[in-house]
């Protein structure tokens, strides 16, 4: 497939994940055998606001998909953080940029078969029902959002296991980047990013973090069930809630195991030192700002809650590290200093419980 940037595992450790914000596709396979669970291709029409999502399979001759190195990129590069309207304005070359979705990552819940990919150009989340991967609908996080959840309609046949493309109609409100479950499995967090005015760039953007209780407990027989909460629990008053995140951009996500405590790296481009907001969820509030450096990435806590690891990687050519932040009191009280930069960091596991509190239920 030749895919790349975001992987994931499923809290079971049976699945890995790999998603493409270049060809906008998603992979899911078998951890012991790498062999294909499913595929999509997602593909947005900007003319008919129209959400394309389709299934993939492999050439049965050769049990091989057509996409392997460069095949099937719509842009030439992976937007970075903050460049979601950037082919709006013809800013980005390639084969279909008018097309693009920006799929960034896959994410698990960690108590229920529910999956949500995060649709940045767009301002979606994609929830997949894992049992059969089939695309329930999306959530539209967007605080002026007039559908909250839109369902997806099969164009090829209503049987489980036919469908093989899905189609929704919706608007767009705002975009988004990143997404977490919290280790309860009840909330869904999203960063929000919505255009005020175009002309002047990164100062004409506003950012929101949106807190969601989806509200699915029991996710019964089939996918329709799983539709049905998400349509009626999204409806309720306080289901959303947003925290204020202003000229900085809400980015990764890192809960404490516990889920006290998330971690939310708060980016923007220079000359602005980037930070971490601390939320307390027990009112969703944040608490503490902490200053970390330029170019602000993952946070990740340590699985016995003692420590939060940041990474920063200073645009590749500023100062750049690894920040420890004491959990108890939420203090930095360690730097260790590397050149060239990070992106992304993942404390490894100790075991398949700490799956559900990873990086896998988080971007």
């Amino acid at each position: 497939m030749g895919l790349g940037v975001h992987i994931t595992v499923s809290p079971d450790a049976k699945l890995v994940a790999v998603a493409d914000g270049q060809k906008d596709i998603l992979w899911i396979g078998r951890t012991d055998t790498l062999e294909t669970v499913a595929a999509f291709r997602f593909n947005w029409s900007r003319t008919t606001d129209e959400l394309i999502i389709e299934r993939l399979s492999p050439d049965p001759s050769t049990g091989r998909f057509n996409f392997e190195g460069s095949r099937g990129l719509k842009i030439d590069w992976e937007l970075a953080p903050g460049q979601e309207y950037t082919i709006d304005y013809g800013k980005v070359t390639g084969a279909s940029p008018e097309n693009v979705t920006a799929l960034d990552a896959l994410v698990f819940n960690p108590k229920i078969p529910i999956a949500a990919a995060t649709l940045r150009r767009v301002g979606l989340v994609v929830i997949f029902d894992t049992r059969g991967w089939v695309p329930v609908g999306v959530i539209v996080p967007a605080k002026d959002a007039t559908e909250r959840f839109i369902q997806a309609e099969s164009l090829s046949g209503h049987q489980h296991g036919e469908e093989k493309i899905w189609s929704l109609k919706f608007k767009r409100v705002a975009a988004i980047h990143q997404a977490g479950f919290d280790p309860t499995g009840r909330f869904l967090i999203v960063a929000n990013k919505y255009l005020r005015d175009p002309t002047k760039g990164w100062d004409g953007l506003y950012h929101d973090l949106a807190v969601i209780k989806h509200g699915i407990e029991d996710p019964g027989k089939d996918h329709h069930h799983i539709a049905e909460d998400l349509e009626r629990h999204l409806k309720e008053p306080g289901a959303l809630g947003y925290i204020d995140f202003g000229e900085y951009e809400a980015f990764h996500i890192g809960f404490l195991p516990d889920g006290s405590k998330v971690y939310i790296s708060a980016w923007a481009p220079p000359p602005r030192i980037n930070k971490v907001a601390v939320i307390d969820t027990s009112q969703w509030k944040i608490v503490k700002w902490i200053d970390i450096g330029p170019d602000v990435h993952t946070v990740q806590a340590t699985y016995d809650g003692k420590w939060v690891v940041v990474v920063y990687s200073g645009y590749q050519k500023i100062r750049s590290g690894i920040a420890i932040i004491e959990a108890s009191n939420d203090e930095v009280v360690a730097r260790l200093n590397s050149p060239y930069g990070h992106h992304d960091h993942v404390i490894v596991p100790r075991n398949v419980e700490d799956l559900k509190i990873s990086r896998s239920t988080t971007t």
